[in-house]
């Protein structure tokens, strides 16, 4: 229910917002240990290198984030979304209603222990590199919602289904739209939203091409923010920008005085989304890229 307050509003933000990556890199993604390993990264890397393209280049914050990492709180602030509200939400659990995750299938066990203490918000805004409303049939997503379970790809519509009345925004980085527009975003949901879910919905930018903020962004009532989550995503975001998330997070931090609670997932090998991996070598990816090109030139060479 919207009140003359403003709206009550749930917070959800994917470091991989910040971090550029183009399907024409074709990746493959898991979310399991190795996918989120430093290994992986040295691989995706050497492969690139080939090519003379540096990852540290393609997909740097401060060159393809819009906006940038550390003025994001502030200029959320100065949208009118309120984060005053970010507190302990029970004694009793200990849970805060700031939580920083790796993985973001925590996001529906955390929003929905929350909701359950305080009630479902108006909306939900995820600014995310991805919608995660699903990307199966909508039968399947019934079905594993019917099961109790969430998955990082369709923990949106697990929300949305168990709280009919709250709203969904999903907000994507401009750099998501060098391959695909918006509307084929849209056009791709249609398929996978059951229609209350989709009526419920939209989708949008930070920025829109003329400049001006994104309305699904920045909405007619002050947003007061009652729960937060981020979820560093280590299957989509480098390793070398680890120490970077941990920066974003101590922004937030130093923005609302509220600590975070740090979810660690036994599904994703314990990995501390708050710390650097330390299992990724620069040298070892540039080695590995040299070997590729020796190979390739030996080859062509034989032809």
């Amino acid at each position: 229910m919207v009140t003359m307050r403003g709206l009550r509003a749930f917070v959800s933000v994917d470091w991989d917002y910040f971090v550029r990556s183009l399907y024409a890199w074709d990746w493959g993604h898991q979310e399991s240990a190795f996918f989120m390993s430093g290994a992986m990264w040295e691989i995706r890397m050497s492969s690139l290198l080939v090519n003379g393209l540096d990852l540290r280049d393609e997909m740097d914050p401060a060159k393809w984030a819009n906006p940038k990492p550390g003025s994001f709180w502030n200029i959320l602030s100065q949208l009118g979304y309120d984060f005053s509200a970010l507190d302990t939400v029970s004694e009793d659990t200990g849970i805060s209603n700031f939580v920083v995750a790796d993985s973001h299938a925590v996001a529906g066990p955390a929003f929905k222990t929350i909701a359950d203490e305080i009630g479902p918000p108006d909306v939900l805004v995820n600014l995310d590199a991805h919608h995660d409303l699903g990307y199966g049939s909508k039968a399947a997503v019934r079905k594993m919602v019917a099961k109790g379970q969430v998955t990082c790809d369709m923990w949106l519509q697990s929300l949305a289904l168990m709280y009919p009345e709250m709203k969904i925004r999903v907000v994507y980085p401009n750099w998501r739209f060098e391959e695909f527009p918006i509307s084929d975003e849209w056009d791709a949901l249609k398929k996978v939203l059951p229609s209350g879910v989709l009526k419920r919905t939209k989708v949008g930018a930070f920025i829109d091409e003329d400049g001006a903020v994104s309305s699904i962004v920045k909405p007619a009532k002050r947003i007061k923010v009652e729960a937060l989550f981020i979820c560093r995503s280590a299957a989509w975001t480098p390793p070398w920008l680890d120490s970077q998330f941990i920066d974003f997070i101590d922004g937030m931090q130093d923005h609302t005085g509220v600590s975070p609670f740090e979810y660690v997932s036994e599904r994703t090998g314990h990995i501390h989304p708050l710390e650097v991996r330390q299992d990724f070598s620069l040298e070892r990816a540039q080695a590995m890229a040299d070997q590729m090109k020796g190979m390739l030139q030996r080859r062509e060479q034989d032809v």
